[in-house]
């Protein structure tokens, strides 16, 4: 047994070890981070018209890195904002492009509560502007009703002002919309929002300032977006009011400019279209010497990557379960269920699952009292608790629906499934043990589960099993080593510890 367990676990990481050696040092597609090549689609069309196209292009920064191809047109730097321009005259259609590479990585900021509200002086990022109105009556209002003299830590003042703009409705239009209109109006874009923010913070002279760049998808489309970023003690914080970003930036985010400034602009009466072509990309993922290469299947069959995922990282969460249960002495509902609850946490949100799981264990130990009280008989009983539990899902899913909480789709099969047989067995352990033992084994097995949904859910690990799926023999062989054991669990150490002093 021993050997054929440590001939799985060494096996496969001499031939993960060998891959890493040989394939190419380039980026090797495990981190988390995005990666995008961008092209500039533009035409203009004119009949001999002189024209002149300027927009902006991204620079290196802390979260994303930029690879430049050549361009026909002039690339300059204006400010803290790289430029291209094209010029020339236009005796028909002529198609303007330039691509580039994008590296981005998600970016948080921690903003220190202790940092107390100081007013800045003598910089331009507090000033009011013809879209940016902090000097408005209303705005300055609205800003002291929202941080008055008493809230002195410049992290509560954003939040007041983040939460505000962000509970704002969001409508999509392409009008230009100031700060001042969208405050009028209670609705706005993105930029409307972002313009909005900005003024409140510089109302109150706190250094901010307008961003602007595309986020990235796998498509091709015109929409830009706009951020913002405020001078917090010595560092530019991101905040998106549109999307709920507080004090950070996804990987997708690609930013173009910095300032209030239109991303495009042009000679006027000519005729001009645009788009941005923006294609997923991945380098490098260990091709050489693979044995199973799933990338390929994702990327050339189709596959989606999501239920090979939960696939490959399943005998993972099994393997955790089994330590908790035979090492640490965590009881729990079977070993597969709680890495399947891990997986509907997953898809729905830790947060919103903890609430949908914890009604649903309400649900059950309440209905047992009277089912008990009446001498039901074990099996229409559990066929009469899944029906209520079934009717509260579909409650729950057009609750979600109409607040739009989360993909009412989400909680619609998978997770129902999952909890649903979650709510037989805390059902089942009521009937043979008692609600109390019920609970405990419940809140056993929530532990569990809440670690495995933080582990499974890294796209590090997600991407690293798909590139080195062999590493499941890993796990098969500390499987069997973790068979064999004959220790104490954690949780019998203050249990024996009288018998071992004596």
């Amino acid at each position: 047994m021993k050997l054929t367990a440590y001939t799985l676990i060494l096996l496969p990481l001499l031939w993960i070890g060998l891959r890493v050696v040989i394939n190419p040092k380039t980026d090797n597609g495990l981190n988390p981070n995005q990666h995008f090549e961008v092209t500039y689609d533009f035409s203009v069309n004119g009949n001999n018209q002189s024209y002149t196209v300027d927009t902006y292009l991204p620079v290196n920064t802390l979260r994303q890195t930029i690879t430049q191809q050549p361009s026909s047109g002039q690339i300059w730097f204006n400010d803290e904002n790289q430029k291209l321009t094209w010029k020339g005259i236009a005796t028909g259609e002529e198609e303007l492009s330039h691509s580039f590479l994008f590296d981005g990585k998600h970016l948080k900021f921690t903003i220190d509560p202790s940092i107390e509200y100081k007013p800045a002086f003598n910089t331009p990022f507090i000033e009011p502007t013809s879209l940016i109105q902090s000097d408005h009556t209303s705005i300055k209002t609205l800003a002291e009703n929202l941080a008055p003299q008493s809230m002195s830590s410049v992290k509560d003042i954003a939040r007041s002002f983040y939460d505000f703009v962000y509970q704002m409705p969001s409508n999509s239009t392409d009008e230009l919309t100031d700060a001042l209109t969208a405050l009028n109006r209670y609705e706005a874009s993105c930029n409307g929002k972002s313009r909005l923010l900005v003024s409140l913070f510089r109302a109150k002279d706190i250094p901010a300032r307008m961003v602007g760049g595309i986020i990235l998808e796998d498509i091709r489309k015109k929409t830009s977006h706009g951020w913002i970023e405020v001078k917090i003690g010595d560092q530019w914080v991101p905040f998106d009011p549109l999307n709920g970003h507080f004090a950070e930036l996804p990987a997708h985010y690609l930013e173009l400019h910095k300032g209030d400034n239109f991303l495009i602009t042009r000679t006027k009466n000519i005729g001009f279209d645009y788009f941005y072509n923006i294609e997923a990309k991945r380098v490098n993922h260990y091709p050489v010497l693979s044995i199973l290469n799933l990338w390929d299947v994702i990327d050339e069959a189709g596959l989606p990557k999501k239920p090979l995922t939960l696939l490959l990282i399943l005998p993972i969460g099994a393997f955790l379960v089994s330590v908790f249960k035979n090492v640490v002495g965590l009881k729990t509902f079977g070993v597969f269920l709680p890495v399947l609850i891990a997986f509907a946490f997953m898809e729905i949100g830790i947060f919103t699952g903890l609430i949908y799981f914890s009604v649903i264990i309400v649900l059950i130990g309440l209905l047992n009292f009277p089912l008990e009280k009446w001498g039901i008989l074990h099996t229409p009983k559990i066929g009469f608790m899944l029906t209520v539990v079934a009717v509260y899902c579909l409650i729950g899913m057009y609750i979600f629906f109409k607040t739009g909480w989360i993909d009412p789709s989400k909680a619609l099969v998978f997770p129902t499934i999952i909890l649903t047989m979650m709510a037989e067995k805390f059902a089942r352990k009521v009937e043979e043990d008692s609600l109390k033992e019920a609970l405990n084994t419940y809140t056993q097995t929530l532990i569990a589960t809440l670690i495995c949904a933080w582990v499974l859910s890294s796209e590090l690990i997600q991407n690293l099993i798909i590139t080195f799926p062999e590493a499941l023999l890993v796990f098969a062989g500390l499987s069997l080593l973790l068979g064999k054991w004959i220790g104490l669990r954690f949780t019998e150490y203050s249990r024996f510890n009288a018998l071992a002093g004596a």
